[in-house]
């Protein structure tokens, strides 16, 4: 009965990765590293994806990466891959706003055509990695199809980068900072604050805590909603009324 009970385990040790993607929406994209809990073996799940893969049951948009083969699905760009990918090692990521293109030789042959590699780079707090994505681009009016190849370059950065946020602003701080104090002039938190909104304003007190002194220093004491919310944020955390900030266009970081 025991020997019985085995062979049926082994059988069935992939019932629980088959009912978790049977049971997930067609648009739902999920990581081997996500299975890995419901598997017995690495082994058995990766030839299982291998296979539901090459038989047209799963798209596999990386290494690692799946989804169900859907007519209704989207193409997925490049960073929402590399954000998940990063996810899944549970690391988070941001972008740098930095990226530029190489040329490859194809494989075909020294005398086939150059083909352009873009490469996207990425703050992370996990390790540095980099992934070469490969991604169908798809004309349907003109029913053009190509491929384009990606490198997807995350580089670990400190926690304080991260904390600034994926505001507009914030995104711009992030990107005097990473080029460093060697290259900064005034001039460009001037030219931030210039094309800043309102409400972008607002968050500029707060981002201040986060930035090097040599960045802070140049940004001017204000806007006065913003600072008089921060002052009074002890009280306003202990009435439970901080959601109240967080809103489209009211937004202030405490």
């Amino acid at each position: 009965m025991s020997n019985l009970n085995s062979k049926l385990d082994k059988a069935d040790c992939l019932a629980y990765v088959k009912r978790f993607i049977s049971m997930a929406p067609f648009y739902y994209i999920f990581t081997t590293r996500e299975l890995l809990q419901l598997a017995e073996k690495r082994a058995q799940l990766d030839y299982f994806l291998y296979s539901a893969a090459k038989d047209g049951y799963l798209e596999r948009l990386a290494w690692g990466v799946y989804r169900k083969l859907d007519a209704r699905n989207k193409q997925v760009k490049p960073e929402q891959i590399a954000a998940i990918k990063r996810r899944a090692f549970a690391g988070s990521m941001t972008s740098i706003e930095t990226e530029h293109s190489e040329l490859a030789t194809d494989a075909s042959g020294e005398d086939a055509p150059m083909r352009a590699i873009h490469e996207k780079q990425f703050a992370s707090l996990g390790s540095n990695s980099d992934l070469l994505f490969t991604h169908c681009i798809v004309n349907k009016a003109e029913r053009i199809y190509k491929t384009e190849q990606v490198r997807l370059v995350m580089k670990r950065k400190g926690t304080r980068k991260f904390a600034l946020g994926e505001s507009r602003v914030a995104r711009e701080f992030r990107r005097i900072w990473l080029k460093g104090q060697k290259y900064f002039s005034s001039n460009e938190v001037d030219l931030i604050l210039i094309n800043s909104t309102k409400q972008e304003r607002l968050l500029l007190p707060a981002l201040r805590k986060y930035l090097p002194q040599w960045i802070s220093d140049c940004i001017p004491l204000g806007p006065y909603e913003a600072l008089s919310v921060i002052v009074d944020s002890i009280k306003v955390r202990k009435e439970g009324r901080k959601g109240d900030f967080n809103k489209p266009g009211k937004r202030i970081i405490l």
